[in-house]
């Protein structure tokens, strides 16, 4: 095949679409094809299988792919498993391999692990584009692997659960394939063999999808507490699955009239009479969740009336009063139809059980010295002490690695670990009790009361030997790799994380050391970071932490702006707590790694809340991910560690210094924009500056910084669309004493000057705020755009409003050509999500056009009403 085409072969449908140039495809047995291409714009070659749109991925069961290639690019190309869902709409990749580019030059979202491998996480809006639906605004996922693979097995489902679990929604399935695509460039790709396996058919054995998990029947709830949907000790349903409702939360949904779920030992106390449930609702009419006890049949307590909320995704609070009920029941939600639940609680004003805090026993004082600590595997190198001062077990304290077989505990390797420490005056840290990930096989298939006592056990067997270790990592990875014992320890519970604090509660029994609680992905993420300090507080009040462990692992850090790891570590320090950098490594060639060595290591080490940094790994060859070793296997000292031991010999006592910023990065320039998206000020195509930086912006976004009169960035391939546009908005931040102007401008630093946003003070560097301007040149269709400045700002980001379409008549939401109250009416049922508008209706409600709908349209609208004004140009 030689140009566009569509069919199927082999049992698998294909694909070759090209806009121009030289394509050539093979298709081969079953989902094998061969692809070529040169002097293109654009190509893509594929197969996959298509579906009807009728079913979800987890009504299809668990999907994965298996495939092999030899993948050969010239230029910008990537290899990807590739497909549509619909309601929502959302195109999506699973990008395994590159050319010169690796997409798509978003921000992320975060990372997952898939497969044994890392990507990170993409979410982008494609407004009016091309789609299987026609032109229109759909939304893009990525994953996008941090390392290259051309072939091997897939787990597809599971990247769909992560993605739901992190509120990227996916809809009825349409397809799944395998892509390869090139963009202006050439290169060639033989899929010698690819499938696709559904269900529990094929080969390997795919994982099943997620089974809706029970909450065991001793574990007693408090009703006033805010109750997991998920978290049912039983159910009455065929169809009902756990599902993802946003922001990395769970819920149930696929809910049938007559189903049921179960809820176990809620503790009502004096009585509740009240009941509030977070549900969402796509259905064309009302459901009725009644609230019973006993059975299904039993006590009435009160119906609650879930009306649509516009989606499926939308959830809105509802409540509803009960008759009161008092002590410990067994709750029953019986369902009349569809309805998407996220949480419940109950409220009354009476007195509700609560948790009694532990006391926190006294503790030697720290001595502020700072370690510089290592891990320890199978062995010990005899030149440790040269370098190290502190020691970690890296495996042989996990109590997957202690007790393998149950109640057989090996300590051999922990021994020679301690022993090291003890005989060498270095802190010990064990290393760890409570950890999802390397905990015992057998562990899961035990009763929850077995499950709590086996616990016990494994507690008191490492305090027994180790209880004088001078840290201990109490919880490992709360936020991404949770025990499968964690309902027998307390579950959720009404704070959310009652686990984690009844393991804190028990390791400060029977140890005296600190004790801190230990997690990855925090460095370079703002939201984790925010997650992950609720759970700090939640143990501070109680007396239970002593420190915050933060590991800095190479994925996490390597390319990782010095802004966002001060922003983070603020946050942290915010606690008032010790931080310890519990598993560095640093990743990368002889000079790669030392520049990141000189970048980020002051850094951390310099920080004043930061008590230690244990470096994750040091001889080549035993280090966990691959080019970390400070050391070769002959014992050599690479670049890094000589400037490690160098800039320490330096600094016998650290004081704060500046660290180097990282050079701004170029998103290619083949990279169209909407201009009416936003546009994040550090995705530039060129610049024009000697001190222009990226800077962090706070939660974990970035911006530029250090502008001075006369610099200026590019952002090539802006398209405006047809109508052009009509404002230009950006967030930016200045104390500068005057006013700096950024002039807006087409084609070259001197082109035609669009408009200019005067950007006054905001009082602070860091204080960033909204502020627009008026395009007064009309501008259509793409062009390179020219941000020239004045003088000194931050900023962040920034977008354009378009020019509305002839025949908008602003107010008028029910299309009748006047703006009364009906129009009030409609635009607060659909800020309270009680309806939907068209899109013509939205438009006609963004009275200020700023581009979105809001309380301020509806002022606006209800002031015109009342004849407080006589129209809304005056907010235009």
């Amino acid at each position: 095949i030689t140009s566009n085409q569509t069919g199927t072969h082999g049992g698998y449908d294909y694909e070759l679409w090209k806009d121009s140039g030289n394509t050539t495809m093979v298709l081969k047995d079953g989902g094998a094809f061969s692809c070529s291409w040169n002097n293109i714009n654009n190509a893509l070659f594929r197969k996959g299988k298509k579906y009807n749109e009728t079913q979800t991925h987890q009504q299809l069961g668990n999907i994965t792919m298996t495939y092999a290639c030899d993948y050969r690019p010239n230029g910008n190309s990537y290899l990807s498993v590739y497909g549509w869902t619909v309601d929502p709409l959302v195109e999506y990749y699973i990008i395994e391999s590159w050319g010169n580019w690796r997409p798509p030059g978003a921000t992320s979202k975060g990372t997952i692990t898939v497969d044994g491998s890392v990507y990170d996480i993409y979410e982008t809006t494609r407004y009016n584009a091309p789609s299987i639906k026609g032109d229109t605004t759909f939304q893009q996922y990525w994953s996008v692997r941090r390392e290259k693979k051309t072939s091997g097995t897939i787990s597809v489902s599971q990247h769909f659960n992560e993605w739901e679990r992190m509120g990227m929604k996916m809809g009825k399935m349409y397809e799944v394939a395998l892509v390869v695509e090139g963009y202006q460039s050439s290169g060639s790709a033989d899929v010698t063999s690819m499938s696709i396996n559904v269900g529990n058919s094929g080969n390997p054995t795919p994982t099943p999808r997620p089974t809706p998990t029970r909450t065991p029947d001793n574990t007693k709830r408090n009703a006033f507490s805010t109750l997991e949907a998920e978290d049912f000790s039983d159910l009455g349903s065929s169809t009902i699955e756990i599902i993802g409702t946003g922001g990395g939360g769970s819920g149930i949904g696929y809910i049938e009239n007559g189903d049921y779920v179960v809820y176990n030992n809620v503790d009502f106390g004096n009585g509740a009479t009240s009941f509030k449930a977070l549900a969402a609702s796509g259905a064309d009419t009302a459901t009725n969740i009644q609230i019973r006890t006993g059975s299904p049949s039993g006590t009435l307590l009160g119906t609650l009336t879930v009306e649509p909320t516009g989606g499926w995704n939308e959830y809105v609070e509802h409540s509803c009063n009960i008759n009161s009920v008092k002590g410990v029941a067994n709750l029953y939600l019986v369902f009349s139809g569809a309805v998407n639940l996220d949480s419940f609680t109950f409220s009354s004003g009476g007195s509700n059980p609560t948790p009694t805090p532990t006391q926190r026993p006294t503790q030697n004082p720290d001595t502020g010295e700072k370690f510089l600590g290592q891990i320890i595997a199978s062995n010990i190198p005899s030149n440790f002490a040269q370098y190290w001062n502190q020691v970690t077990p890296e495996n042989s304290t996990k109590w997957g690695s202690v007790e393998s077989s149950r109640d057989r505990m090996n300590w051999s390797q922990a021994d020679m670990a301690y022993n090291y420490a003890k005989s060498n005056g270095f802190p010990f840290k064990f290393h760890t009790l409570v950890w999802g990930s390397q905990e015992p096989g057998w562990i899961s298939g035990l009763s929850p009361s077995e499950q709590k006592a086996e616990v016990l056990e494994w507690m008191d067997a490492a305090a027994t030997k180790y209880g004088d270790s001078e840290y201990v990592d109490v919880v490992n990875e709360p936020l991404h790799a949770k025990p499968s014992y964690r309902n027998a320890i307390g579950g959720d519970g009404s704070t959310g994380w009652d686990w984690v604090i009844w393991s804190f509660e028990e390791a400060r029994k029977r140890f005296s050391g600190k004790l801190l609680i230990n997690e990855y992905g925090i460095i370079n993420d703002g939201n984790a970071t925010n997650q992950y300090v609720q759970i700090i507080n939640l143990l501070k009040e109680r007396g239970l932490v002593d420190g915050i462990g933060i590991q800095c692992h190479c994925f996490n850090i390597d390319t990782l702006s010095v802004n966002v790891m001060k922003s983070n570590l603020d946050k942290l320090a915010a606690t008032g707590l010790p931080i310890y950098v519990s598993e560095l490594d640093i990743t990368g060639d002889d000079n790669t790694q030392l520049q990141r060595y000189k970048e980020k290591f002051p850094v951390l080490w310099e920080y004043p809340a930061v008590k230690g940094v244990t470096l994750w790994g040091w001889v080549q060859g035993q280090t966990w991910k691959d080019n970390t070793h400070l050391i070769t296997s002959s014992g050599a000292e690479r670049p890094a560690l000589k400037w490690l031991k160098e800039y320490l010999g330096n600094l016998p006592n650290p004081t704060p210094s500046t660290s180097p910023t990282p050079t701004p990065t170029r998103t290619p320039d083949n990279t169209q924009r909407d201009a009416y998206s936003i546009l994040e000020a550090e995705n530039f195509s060129d610049l024009n500056s000697s001190t222009i930086e990226i800077i962090g912006t706070g939660a974990g976004g970035e911006g530029i910084g250090y502008i001075e009169s006369g610099d200026y960035v590019v952002y090539n391939n802006v398209d405006f669309g047809r109508d052009g546009a009509l404002s230009f908005k950006a967030l930016v931040a200045s104390a500068a004493e005057t006013t700096t102007n950024i002039q807006i401008r087409a084609g070259s630093p001197t082109g035609t000057l669009l408009g200019t946003l005067a950007v006054e003070s905001t009082g602070d560097w860091d204080t960033y705020m909204e502020q627009t301007c008026d395009i007064t040149n009309k501008v259509t269709g793409v062009k390179d755009l020219y941000l020239v400045f004045t003088g000194p700002v931050n900023l962040d980001w920034f977008t354009f409003l378009p020019i509305p379409p002839i025949g908008i008549y602003f107010g008028d939401l029910n299309d009748d050509k006047a703006v009364d109250s009906t129009d009030v009416t409609l635009i607060k049922r659909f800020l309270l999500k009680k309806v939907q508008l068209s899109e013509k209706a939205l438009i006609n409600a963004d009275v200020n056009i700023d581009g979105s709908v809001d309380s301020t349209d509806l002022t606006l609208i209800k002031r015109y009403v009342l004849r407080k004004i006589d129209s809304f140009e005056d907010f235009h």
